[in-house]
């Protein structure tokens, strides 16, 4: 009979300790690591300056952004960058004044943690074949998700091919923590904005 109280009270524990850890998807990008990247995209692009731009008509080379798997957010956002600092994009290279030819050096997410408790112990029951594994107890948990970006852009005279602007080593960084704090309090912070539902953010041309 003690055996199995003995059993149930760690069957309870699993179930408490349980319900304060995060969920983390790694097959398949989650709503936070959408949003990393997504951040870490914009942040990068923000600190390319277009406004020599202004005026001219703007081809983009996206050749090199081919392995990325996140592209097509990038291309649309250099794309409004180039809108928004007065630049004209055109489909084609010979209806340009410059082609703009972009390089993603890094474009992804990564996931760190510490925990100051106790780690994950296997507890034999007695007089049994049974083992049963105690799980973490952590006084201070953090779970640091990173998105990362590195960008460089190349700006060529569309007809001379010479150099008109270098954009180099470009880098940006977004993060999401997930704290647990006394066993079983969860909260989490980061330092990005995901805006106020119903609230519109635009820009007049």
């Amino acid at each position: 009979m003690k055996n199995w109280i003995f059993v149930m009270a760690i069957a309870a524990a699993l179930a408490i300790t349980g319900c304060t850890e995060p969920s983390i998807t790694n097959t398949g990008r989650n709503a936070v690591q959408e949003l990393l990247l997504s951040h870490a995209v914009e942040r990068g692009l923000d600190q390319m300056d277009f406004r020599p731009l202004n005026g001219k008509k703007v081809a983009l080379d996206y050749v090199y952004l081919a392995p990325q798997t996140y592209k097509e957010y990038f291309q649309a956002c250099a794309e409004t960058a180039l809108y928004t600092s007065g630049a004209t994009v055109v489909a084609k290279a010979e209806e340009a004044d410059y082609i703009v030819r972009l390089y993603v050096g890094a474009l992804a997410t990564e996931s760190t943690q510490w925990n100051i408790g106790t780690p994950t112990l296997p507890v034999p029951v007695p007089d049994t074949t049974l083992s049963i594994a105690i799980p973490e107890l952590s006084l201070l948990k953090r779970i640091t998700r990173n998105g990362v970006a590195r960008f460089s852009a190349l700006v060529l005279d569309a007809k001379t091919k010479k150099p008109f602007l270098v954009y180099r080593e470009v880098n940006a960084v977004s993060q999401y923590n997930n704290w647990i704090v006394f066993f079983f309090i969860p909260f989490h912070s980061c330092d990005m904005t995901t805006g106020e539902v119903g609230k519109l953010n635009y820009h007049m041309f």
